[in-house]
């Protein structure tokens, strides 16, 4: 007796197979093109980058060349604004690259120095004055750096297109991977020997925020301070916090210019850091929610007032204040021999629930805070007030130190004035040079007084 097996629905069940796998294989292969396209569009844009930098420090090497023999202040601001725009571009190169800007740390560091360094000196050219044979020098060469620097990219380049494939890859594939693991050495010798060349470069100290001096600074609180160990700083933490040192977490070291310990509650809520080197008071934040205001302004600032000398930041003078969401944040500058010295600031944060101090930011007094020589005033309050706009009303003055845009310092006669529509503005005369330091804006509101 035959038994007949009907194999139709197993055929048909296969068929279904098949066609399942020829419709993944298809869905497969148009995924690996998207991928192989899209690789290839972010290897193009890798290389676009790479030449659009060359291109762009070419550029500046021209203009920093030009920048040389410029004589009028015109042709100088022109040429300044081309440097700082070419120099902004070839950052912007340099970050879409796949490799860290901390591995070319040099490199970015001169992208950041030329264009400020030259808005620098162009200030000084329009105020009058001549470029120093030291300045033109800077310029000739910072000038022959960019120009080393072009080659090198066009030469790396040149090499990156003649590089075999390194394990499979391309080269932008295999730098990118290494970059994300770690493990460069075999795929960035171009860009090492990129970055070594730039390590004697000049040093440029100028007023600027990129000048070197401030790239490089330490705080001048602690010069020369002998340092605390995590067990002082703990003492510390403890007594300002007024909890017992077990209910703090461990220490973190933050690594900076201005190294410190840092603590943290076991609730998270509050933290409070203490410089390694003296063991000043660096900042202090409680991110607690604020309750129901109860406490006047002037009882918040007076409160803020005694926490300062209880803390031993003593002779701070209030500058300015804003309150928002039940907290009134007040500048403090030290005042040194009836001087306001701006530089030398400290902000304090009161919760107008029930007066806490819940902010302290000292890292302004900490970086900038010396006892000064000031300098003798050349001109008089009247000689000052002589220079000011004919469209301002003087309302009061008194003499200030205030910051300059590259850390530096000016002496000055601070006037507040009124302008058009009761509008307050203060006007800074430098007490040596006569020349206008600055102008800030006064805004006041309901909310507390700020500058802009």
């Amino acid at each position: 007796m035959h038994i007949r097996v009907k194999r139709r629905p197993m055929i048909r069940v296969w068929t279904f197979v098949i066609a399942v796998v020829l419709v993944l294989i298809g869905m497969l292969y148009q995924k690996t093109m998207k991928i192989e396209k899209y690789q290839y569009e972010i290897e193009t844009g890798y290389q676009r980058a790479l030449t659009e930098l060359a291109a762009n420090i070419s550029n500046m090497e021209t203009a920093l060349a030009k920048g040389v023999y410029a004589a009028s202040p015109t042709q100088f601001a022109k040429l300044s604004a081309e440097l700082w725009k070419e120099a902004a571009l070839a950052k912007a190169a340099l970050a879409e690259l796949p490799i860290s800007l901390e591995r070319l740390e040099n490199t970015h560091k001169f992208l950041s120095q030329v264009g400020d360094y030259a808005m620098s000196i162009s200030n000084k050219v329009a105020l009058g004055h001549t470029l120093s044979d030291e300045e033109r020098n800077n310029l000739l060469e910072l000038s022959e750096t960019a120009e080393k620097l072009s080659q090198q990219i066009v030469f790396l380049e040149r090499d990156i297109n003649n590089t075999a494939a390194l394990g499979g890859k391309s080269y932008w594939s295999a730098l990118r991977e290494a970059e994300l693991s770690g493990d460069v050495e075999s795929v960035t010798d171009g860009f090492t020997e990129l970055e070594d060349g730039m390590e004697s470069t000049l040093t440029l100290i100028y007023d600027g925020p990129f000048s070197d001096h401030i790239l490089d600074s330490t705080p001048k609180l602690t010069e020369g301070v002998g340092e605390i160990n995590e067990e002082g700083a703990r003492g510390s933490a403890s007594t300002i916090l007024q909890i017992k040192s077990d209910e703090l977490g461990g220490a973190e070291l933050e690594v900076s210019n201005m190294p410190s310990y840092v603590f943290t509650d076991k609730s998270g809520e509050r933290m409070v850091a203490f410089t390694k080197a003296g063991g000043f008071l660096s900042y202090l934040i409680n991110s607690r929610e604020i309750g129901e205001e109860k406490i006047s302004r002037t009882d918040a600032v007076e409160i803020a007032k005694r926490y300062l000398d209880e803390i031993a930041y003593t002779s701070m003078g209030v500058t300015y204040y804003e309150e928002s969401r039940g907290v009134l944040t007040i500048n403090f500058a030290y005042i040194q021999d009836g001087v306001t010295c701006y530089t030398d600031l400290i902000k304090v944060s009161v919760a107008m629930d029930n007066g806490e101090i819940i902010a302290l930011d000292a890292r302004g007094f900490i970086m900038n805070h010396e006892d000064r020589e000031l300098p003798t005033a050349e001109i008089s309050v009247e000689e000052a007030q002589a220079k000011l706009s004919p469209y301002l009303e003087v309302q009061s003055f008194k003499p200030a130190v205030i910051p300059t845009s590259g850390k530096y310092e000016s002496y000055v006669y601070e006037f507040l004035c009124k302008g058009f529509e009761n509008e307050k503005a203060l006007v800074y005369i430098d007490v040596v040079s006569g020349a206008e330091a600055d102008i800030l804006l006064l805004i006041e509101n309901e909310n507390g007084s700020l500058t802009k």
